[in-house]
């Protein structure tokens, strides 16, 4: 049952990594202490909702998803380099996804043999 704790500990460490911030920056802009963003991503620290609400604010990351009827097939992570290649060979959902990865590149993008939406 304590394997929750584990798994969203996980889930914050990935985020705040993903945002290059130290434990000790995300502790700064909680208002906790460092010590307690390494015990919540080891799992040892009950979180609250309201905490989770915070730490997914500050880390531009939804933590928990309230709304259980709806997945998400697509998130977008901004500030980086987009480069590279990619086939898609029927999915409109693909397109779409790569038009909105298209938006955060600022030099010029090319889509070839996409799906006509």
């Amino acid at each position: 049952m304590e394997n929750y704790k584990r798994r969203i500990g996980a889930i914050v460490q990935e985020a705040r990594t993903r945002q290059n911030m130290t434990q000790s920056q995300l502790a700064e802009a909680l208002g906790t202490s460092q010590s307690a963003i390494n015990r919540i991503e080891k799992g040892g620290q009950n979180v609250s909702l309201e905490m989770l609400a915070r730490i997914g604010e500050v880390l531009s990351s939804e933590i928990i998803s309230l709304n259980s009827t709806t997945s998400a097939n697509l998130r977008i992570n901004g500030g980086k380099r987009l480069s590279g290649s990619i086939d898609v060979k029927t999915s409109k959902n693909a397109a779409v996804a790569l038009l909105c990865a298209a938006l955060l590149n600022k030099g010029t993008t090319t889509l070839r043999k996409v799906a006509h939406i």
